[in-house]
């Protein structure tokens, strides 16, 4: 039973999203690209530790991607690798050598 009182999650994870176009044509196809930013939140609790994490990447190699749009996504892969360290596990697949 309730007792009235409300629940507040307060999240130590905040996102902030940038777009590259505020709106799209109408009744057009468009695309909008979206940078996503985790925030963690610095809290008393927090452990010394980071916990464990799971990520997956996909970078997408194909011609449209040429030039400068790969490199930019090489670079931000090569960042979160650096971020995550000893602690990541890496796969890669259609890897050239």
């Amino acid at each position: 039973m309730s007792n009235g009182a409300a629940s507040v999650h307060v999240s130590p994870i905040t996102a902030e999203v940038e777009l590259s176009h505020h709106m799209l044509p109408a009744n057009r196809q468009g695309t909008i690209c979206a940078l996503v930013r985790l925030v963690g939140k610095n809290t008393a609790e927090r452990q010394s530790e980071r916990l464990p994490l799971n990520v997956h990447m996909v970078l997408d190699r194909s011609g449209s991607m040429a030039g400068r749009p790969l490199e930019q996504v090489k670079d931000s892969a090569q960042f979160l690798i650096g971020q995550l360290g000893a602690r990541g596990f890496f796969v890669g697949y259609g890897v050239r050598q």
